[in-house]
């Protein structure tokens, strides 16, 4: 029980940025305090003090040290208390976390967190501005409930009747006020179906077929259209950055799957029939 409170205690220490560091040294640990009979190493606390002053601990005062020994010592011993408490749930997150831990670490060492080159931020950049739209749209639209009730207002708009006027009539949203304005959209930022039947309009028409959303019926009218703004490099880049790691670290997954013998022990059917056992025994 003591060492899996040992183990336990260290764990949860790296859930919140605290763990030692791995040694390949043979001579016995330097023990900084025990708890419980449990140990705190040096290279423990070491690692600790770095993590939470970002300095090395030759570099800090006498009275910090000891502040933060007694952080550490808390640690050990709450999770000393919490260890025959612990549920099997527990012990996965402890699991989970310790694997993520060192996945992070195999990444980190690859490369895949490491700042995109000015030359694969151009590239990002290129293929980000080839997405966009080519245009953006000045939209109005008068919204209604049901089909028959947008069949009425293409009619009245065929017959003469302002745009604007019965907007602010039948429009069953927020744009009424505004004569069914919604000022300039792009495509992407309202449903496909509405963005589609605005790109087939010239400025000044109006859709003949009512256009049904999730929002109801619309009757579409395009105002004005203009070549879509793309924004400058610098503006984007900070956000564009996040796109090259992503992609490397799918690469570096995918290698290192390829380099890892992997054994599926058991079809998903048999698995799920295990596991209804395993529920069903713990309940009895």
């Amino acid at each position: 029980m003591r060492c899996r409170s040992f183990l336990i205690s260290v764990l949860l220490a790296s859930l919140i940025g605290c763990a030692p560091k791995p040694t390949t040294q043979s001579p016995q640990p330097v023990v900084m305090a025990k708890v419980a009979g449990q140990p705190i190493s040096a290279a423990l606390f070491d690692y600790y003090v770095e993590k939470s002053t970002g300095q090395a601990p030759d570099k800090i005062d006498a009275g910090l040290k000891k502040r933060l020994l007694d952080d550490l010592i808390g640690i050990e011993a709450t999770a000393a208390a919490g260890a025959p408490l612990a549920k099997p749930t527990d012990e996965q997150a402890i699991e989970l976390a310790r694997l993520e831990i060192l996945s992070k670490v195999a990444e980190n060492a690859a490369g895949v967190y490491a700042a995109p080159s000015d030359q694969e931020l151009q590239t990002t950049y290129q293929s980000y501005v080839s997405s966009l739209p080519a245009n953006e749209y000045h939209v109005a639209h008068i919204l209604v409930a049901t089909e028959a009730l947008a069949v009425r207002v293409v009619l009245d708009l065929d017959h003469g009747t302002d745009f604007a006027t019965l907007a602010k009539e039948r429009s069953a949203d927020d744009s009424k006020a505004r004569g069914g304005d919604l000022g300039w959209i792009s495509p992407g930022h309202l449903p496909k179906a509405f963005t589609d039947s605005v790109s087939s309009l010239k400025p000044g028409q109006y859709t003949k077929q009512p256009v049904q959303t999730p929002y109801g019926w619309h009757v579409i009218k395009l105002v004005e259209s203009r070549p879509a703004a793309v924004p400058p490099f610098d503006q984007v880049k900070a956000q564009l950055a996040v796109n090259p790691q992503q992609e490397r670290r799918v690469k570096f997954v995918q290698s290192t799957l390829a380099k890892t013998t992997i054994e599926r022990l058991t079809p998903p059917h048999d698995w799920q029939e295990a596991r209804c056992e395993d529920a069903a025994d713990q309940d009895d």
